[in-house]
């Protein structure tokens, strides 16, 4: 159903005294591609057990998060980290759960499904909004909603000691992927989602370096790779976001 809670078989036996993302990792070992989509039928065959790992992971997330456990995420990056992966994972979840819907954005997993993070209970919009907007327009790169249209899902989980690397890593990947930019001409068609969240890439450029960027692409340029096609691109418009399940292609 749509309650939040995860089931009591998976929840932890006893109090974490120590974050772990030993099974997501193992999790995305196991179904994320090499392109970063997700194999999907591995989770409902509960392949090698993933689907009862991803579960379990659910569940530590339910039991422990900064809110209700912040001794365990003393840094703004332990947080970012955790909500980073708390986010993928329960989207991830709330997708079993729905046995795989077609279309993601249409079946309710992000407004009307309730998850349960460190025992309080919100939708995915609200954990993004929340807790991964206001602190890093990286996160965008980071995320994914298990659409199409996402960037490819980082095969490993995000760790505080390592955010950095990982966030960049994740922007040149995705200015330089498909999914994120095409080059065509001397313009550029790039994802929907530098129109969706576009006044978070604008004002992060802003408070960076004190005066507006001359458009998006301004603002995000700083996050891609030299080869990127969206270096030395005059005009831009975005692609139509494709909200399907993120099957290998």
């Amino acid at each position: 159903g749509c309650s939040g809670g995860v089931e009591e078989e998976f929840r932890p036996s006893r109090p974490i005294e120590n974050w772990s993302n030993e099974d997501w990792a193992t999790v995305l070992a196991m179904v994320v591609t090499p392109e970063g989509f997700v194999r999907h039928d591995l989770l409902q065959k509960n392949q090698d057990g993933v689907r009862d790992t991803l579960f379990r992971y659910a569940a530590a997330i339910e039991a422990a998060s900064p809110l209700n456990r912040p001794e365990l995420f003393p840094t703004e990056k332990h947080r970012l980290a955790y909500y980073c992966n708390a986010y993928n994972a329960l989207c991830l979840y709330r997708v079993v759960k729905r046995n795989f819907p077609e279309n993601v954005k249409t079946s309710g997993i992000f407004v009307l499904d309730l998850v349960s993070v460190g025992g309080r209970r919100m939708n995915l919009d609200f954990l993004e909004r929340t807790y991964l907007r206001p602190y890093d327009p990286r996160i965008h790169f980071a995320i994914n909603c298990m659409s199409t249209s996402c960037p490819p899902l980082r095969k490993e989980p995000f760790e505080a000691d390592r955010l950095e690397e990982q966030l960049a890593e994740q922007g040149r990947i995705f200015l330089s992927d498909p999914r994120g930019a095409v080059r065509r001409g001397d313009g550029v068609v790039i994802s929907e989602i530098f129109r969706f969240f576009s006044d978070d890439f604008t004002e992060a450029f802003a408070r960076k370096t004190g005066r507006q960027p001359s458009g998006i692409l301004e603002a995000i340029e700083e996050f891609s790779a030299p080869d990127s096609p969206i270096r030395g691109a005059r005009t831009v418009e975005f692609q139509k976001y494709d909200w399907s399940l993120n099957r290998p292609r």
